[in-house]
This record gives C-alpha cells, structure tokens and sequence, in this order.
C-alpha cells in the first residue's frame, strides 16, 4: 500500500477536504490569468471513478480550445504543487445558453439583451420578461418594452430587488420582436 493511499485511509475525510482546497487553489490559480471565470467546481463520483467537473465562462464565451487550454495548464500545476499525476477525471464545460443569471456580474454581462426572471414577494410568484436595462448590488432593472430609457428616465420599467430573485435566464430572441408582444408577466398567488 502506498504512502497516499495510507494517508487517505487514515485521515479519510480530512485528505478529502484538502484535495478539495487543492482543486480550488490549482483553479484559482490559472483560470483569473487567462481571463477565465469559475462559475462552479463539483465533485462527482466516488473511488476511481471520481471526477471534477469546471464550470467556466469568459467574455465572448468559452471555445474548446479554452477547455483544452486548461486542461493542460491545470495539470501542470497540479502536478507541481502535489507531486503526482491527479487521480481523478477533470471535466471542463462552458454554462451553456441556458446559464442561470445569479449575481449582480451576471447581470451586468446581459445588459440590453431580454431575460426572463422569476422573483417571489409578498403578493406570490411573478414571471417577468423584459430587457435588461442596468443592476445595482441591490436591484434589477427592466424595460417592459424592450426600449431601452433616456438617461435617468426610467418610466416603463420594472425595479426587481435581488432579494426578491428566485431564477433568471437569458431569452434567445430572433429579429427586433418583443417575446409575447410585452413584458409577459405571470402571477401565482400564495
């Protein structure tokens, strides 16, 4: 039995949780020099089947040869900081075009572009469409129209607070149409 193997049998979960830092570490590591965002890092499997799945994005979207480009670069790096080849599989993926919109630096990426945004209050479920007109930390911002306002004119619009946010995505639309005319809403009472 070697000495790794040992460690990992005895430390169990511990030696889990410091592969875990190292992945986050070795991610961290290459992907902001590349220009690269992390979206997410999961774990999948168990023993040898194991494997590390990256989700990844950047500005004007992630090729493959972006993936493979990691791939190499996480692999040198993890090699020199662990000393040995990794032992499990590593998966690098873009979000796709269904991406999930979570954070203000979402947001900001799809400005001008049409989303559809579910947000729970005090009067029920809302599903709203609109284009993205701006978002502060606290605050999304869309237009009913699709028109986006005058500087500072922000009539015809609709003020989502994060907080009230449940899921959002982005709205493939063909041509200057509107989806559904306007701003399509759709309001589930409690």
């Amino acid at each position: 039995m070697s000495g790794r193997a040992l460690t990992l049998f005895i430390s169990g979960r511990l030696v889990q949780q410091e592969e875990r830092d190292s992945v986050q570490n070795v991610v961290t590591a290459i992907a902001g020099p590349m220009g690269v965002e992390v979206l997410e890092i999961r774990w999948l499997g168990a023993g040898r089947s194991r494997s590390v799945r990256l989700v990844v994005d950047q500005e004007g979207g992630v090729g493959a040869d972006t993936c493979a480009r990691l791939s190499r670069e996480f692999d040198l790096e993890w090699e020199a900081r662990m000393a040995a080849p990794r032992d499990f599989a590593l998966e690098i993926t873009s979000p796709g075009p269904d991406r999930p919109l979570r954070t203000v630096k979402d947001f900001s990426r799809v400005v001008n572009r049409w989303v559809q945004v579910e947000r729970q209050s005090d009067a029920g479920t809302d599903t709203l469409t609109g284009k993205v007109v701006s978002c502060s930390e606290d605050t999304l911002i869309l237009s009913e129209s699709g028109i986006l306002p005058e500087a500072g004119d922000l009539s015809g619009c609709v003020a989502v607070p994060f907080a009230e946010l449940r899921n959002a995505k982005i709205l493939f639309v063909i041509g200057n149409t509107t989806p559904r005319g306007k701003m399509a809403r759709r309001t589930t009472r409690r």
